[in-house]
């Protein structure tokens, strides 16, 4: 059976920014630059613009546009000066030429595809503190109750719709102690009306239950690590009955676990615990990347999770977080995939090598700013909400 074969040049005219994308059927071939010869069709099965740029690692933006098709062709280089969307280099294809072709011969030439839009508003997690960070490392990491609040409603204000949040006794070692945990609590509600409380339950901050003597105060909701892995210096330890323990104390309370995956056997765990009442669904998933020792940050890896997700947990949602210097990959790659995403100084304290963030609300406002080159924006609070099956 022949195919009808279409140089990419041959749309030059054609308008590529509408919801639907002229004259192509994505089953591609590649020629290679040194050695001409054919390379995996790398392409293959992608329908719409958003699926070729998770596989090709361009803006969804770029290819909107004739050139963004050009360059990806090779044919010439795209122009971007200035535009922090671009800030990282695309992946290399490797190819002189892509053609895309009709793969079966009686598709027309004239197939349009329709495009899925990337559309859904994305919750912006901020984690204000954490276990670690010091005012030695950044002076704005928020220690006391009060700097806690404030900088909670800073990133309130700049568009951030979950607060995650530990607490730290007056010396600034972590804590899991309920009084404290309590009056955040409080003054959260008073001062961030309707955001979403997300209380740790993190293994740095005390041992055994009483990582979960929170519980009762019934935040919104509270994290679950369905697992264990090896964290810089220590094991990060979640035995199966802690695991059970805990997540029958948010059940009885009426918490929302969000699952801390560190890989993928607690995803698997906590699809396990959902199917067997657990813990109620529908399940959210954070992906956690870049701790020492544990999963690195990897662009395959990280769609294999979204991907293993959707097939084992169709309705639930999901959230990126990286660690350090690559808060800002995950963020992009959580908004180009339709999740949502999580910043703040527990994470990472700088925005960038040489600059320290000035608050936690300026990283808010980073995810905020690059939102739309992917389609999306923040999520209100009603949509957040509503996104997590949270009541108002």
């Amino acid at each position: 059976m022949g195919a009808s074969v279409t140089s990419v040049a041959l749309h030059e005219g054609a308008d590529f920014s509408g919801p639907t994308l002229p004259d192509i059927d994505f089953a591609a071939m590649f020629v290679h630059r040194s050695t001409g010869t054919t390379q995996a069709p790398a392409l293959a099965g992608c329908r719409d613009r958003a699926a070729v740029a998770q596989r090709t690692g361009w803006c969804e933006s770029w290819l909107a546009q004739p050139a963004g098709w050009r360059a990806l062709a090779g044919d010439e280089a795209p122009g971007r000066p200035g535009d922090p969307v671009y800030s990282d280099p695309p992946r290399s294809l490797g190819v002189e030429t892509l053609r895309v072709f009709n793969a079966l011969e009686h598709h027309s030439v004239g197939r349009k595809i329709r495009e899925t839009p990337m559309n859904t508003p994305c919750i912006i997690t901020v984690a204000i503190t954490g276990s670690l960070p010091q005012k030695s490392d950044n002076p704005a990491v928020p220690i006391s109750i009060a700097e806690q609040i404030e900088s909670t409603h800073a990133s309130f204000e700049a568009g951030a719709t979950l607060v995650h949040a530990h607490v730290r006794n007056d010396d600034g070692s972590p804590t899991s102690d309920p009084e404290r945990f309590g009056r955040l609590l409080e003054g959260l509600r008073k001062h961030c009306p309707g955001m979403i409380i997300q209380f740790s339950t993190g293994g740095r901050s005390g041992a055994g239950r009483e990582r979960g003597g929170m519980i009762p105060l019934k935040p919104d909701m509270c994290s679950l690590a369905t697992g264990s892995c090896n964290f810089p210096m220590r094991v990060y330890e979640n035995s199966p009955d802690l695991v059970d323990w805990l997540a029958a104390e948010m059940q009885a309370h009426g918490v929302k676990p969000e699952i801390e995956a560190f890989d993928l056997s607690m995803i698997f765990k906590a699809v396990e615990m959902q199917k067997t009442g657990k813990i109620k669904g529908p399940l959210h998933v954070q992906f956690v990347m870049g701790v020492k020792n544990a999963m690195p940050v990897d662009r395959d890896v990280f769609e294999f999770y979204v991907a293993t997700l959707k097939r084992l947990a169709p309705d639930a949602t999901w959230t990126g977080a990286g660690i350090g210097r690559d808060q800002i990959t995950l963020n992009r790659w959580s908004l180009e995939l339709g999740g949502h995403c999580r910043t703040g100084l527990e994470d990472n304290v700088r925005l960038d090598r040489a600059t320290l963030a000035p608050s936690n609300a300026a990283l808010v406002k980073r995810i905020k700013d690059v939102a739309g080159a992917y389609n999306r924006r923040p999520a209100t609070v009603a949509e957040a909400r509503q996104l997590l099956g949270l009541t108002a």
